[in-house]
């Protein structure tokens, strides 16, 4: 499946993450991605509460996995 091929990808590989809120830009290097769930495909992405990019992730619900 596509996102089993993106996890392999995943293992070893620096991740950014990056969302727009409102005009607002914002992206940071994840601390971890990998699987939450194969069918429906989901990724889990883990950022800090004190990051940018958490708190416009959290008012958009728009984040962008660049691998």
């Amino acid at each position: 499946s596509d996102l089993a091929r993106l996890l392999v990808r995943l293992d070893g590989t620096g991740v950014v993450l990056t969302t727009a809120f409102e005009g607002r830009l914002a992206g940071c290097f994840a601390t971890y991605v990998g699987a939450a769930s194969m069918d429906p495909p989901r990724l889990i992405a883990c950022t800090s509460h004190e990051n940018l990019t958490h708190e416009l992730v959290d008012r958009s619900g728009v984040l962008a996995v660049h691998v």
